[in-house]
């Protein structure tokens, strides 16, 4: 005998397969069916070394139970669920940064795993040379030249 039905949505993971029959209950095995999990995509995809970038995670399964998602083996921060199809969290600041560096984006779910690449760019990153003048008094109003290198230059880009 069989039975064809169509799951609902559900978050990553295995679940048990039970058949209900209305006159004698539920059915007893322990056969499972597990929904994958999915990652489609990740925007923005590579970003500063200095990390505090908020990310964009696009793809299916999602859920808060047992999540953790890391980038260059180093834990994200502040990980939202938007939904069962997105997540957003902010990136760690890199280990290191004498190049660009390709890593893995790595989602977990109740041991499930997705791996996508994000980049560390070093032309991404602002790098502070000096600032002046290096003093001013505690109640503020100082204005500050602060000299550096990859700084963006639209205007509202930099807080």
């Amino acid at each position: 005998t069989s039975i064809t039905c169509t799951v609902g949505s559900s978050p990553a993971g295995s679940q048990p397969v039970i058949v209900q029959v209305t006159s004698t209950g539920n059915s007893n095995s322990n056969v499972q069916f597990q929904y994958a999990l999915r990652v489609n995509n990740v925007a923005p995809a590579r970003g500063s070394y200095g990390g505090d970038q908020l990310l964009t995670i696009v793809g299916d399964g999602f859920n808060g139970s047992n999540l953790a998602i890391s980038v260059c083996s180093q834990a994200c921060q502040s990980i939202t669920v938007v939904s069962n199809t997105q997540l957003t969290c902010i990136t760690p600041a890199a280990t290191v940064s004498v190049s660009d560096t390709t890593c893995s984006l790595i989602v977990s779910i109740g041991g499930l795993t997705q791996t996508v690449s994000y980049v560390y760019q070093a032309n991404l990153t602002a790098s502070v040379t000096s600032v002046s003048p290096t003093r001013g008094g505690t109640g503020g109003g100082t204005t500050l030249t602060i000299t550096g290198t990859n700084f963006p230059t639209a205007l509202g880009a930099i807080s």
